[in-house]
């Protein structure tokens, strides 16, 4: 671990150096699921109704997402590794406020990882940019002294694992897309027709 606490102190020393950055360290560090949850829910409504291949896509993104937190929870429940900054009895520049529980692994580098993987047959582009952010969000959540550097690659291994185990699953839940892509369209359709009533 001592490689690793060096990381966290540099990088954390690095954010005393750099004052300006803490809103967007601390927006990295604490709001990528909801993020990644916006971004899912834009690129539903975003597809032709009739596109049930990218809409499964989506539909085993959040599986995975899913999947990923529960795994995460459960792993972290039977082997409890203390945070950085229990380790390090604080940080020099504290950024975010965290509960002391188990630091391994980074459930949020699990969730960006596994919509990721899960994306990877039919939304390629928002693949790249989850990828991305998943990365800042890794960096900055290692910065704050919330996770060690082996926290995020285990998450960012779990995750990518259970990404490619659910698109490998993908035609159990074609079904299910399908049923929920006519649902939404029943609800928009039904929206549409009050919103009309309305006018007239």
């Amino acid at each position: 671990m001592g490689w690793e606490i060096g990381v966290v102190e540099a990088m954390n020393q690095w954010t005393v150096v750099h004052p300006s950055f803490d809103p967007m360290i601390r927006f990295l560090a604490s709001y990528l699921p909801e993020v990644s949850t916006l971004l899912l829910v834009i690129a539903w409504f975003a597809y032709r109704r009739e596109d049930l291949h990218s809409r499964t896509g989506i539909v085993c993104a959040a599986v995975a997402a899913l999947s990923g937190i529960v795994v995460a929870a459960v792993i972290g429940h039977f082997w409890y590794r203390p945070r950085p900054f229990v380790v390090l009895g604080g940080m020099d520049h504290p950024l975010l406020a965290h509960v002391a529980d188990a630091s391994f692994p980074s459930d949020h580098a699990t969730v960006v990882a596994a919509l990721a993987a899960a994306f990877a047959g039919t939304h390629r582009r928002l693949r790249y940019v989850l990828i991305a952010l998943a990365m800042l969000c890794g960096a900055a959540r290692v910065a704050v002294g919330v996770h060690w550097p082996t926290d995020i690659l285990g998450g960012f291994a779990l995750g990518t694992m259970i990404g490619w185990t659910t698109w490998s699953l993908r035609r159990h839940l074609e079904r299910f897309s399908f049923w929920l892509m006519h649902l939404t369209w029943v609800i928009r359709s039904s929206h549409g027709v009050a919103y009309t009533r309305t006018r007239s």
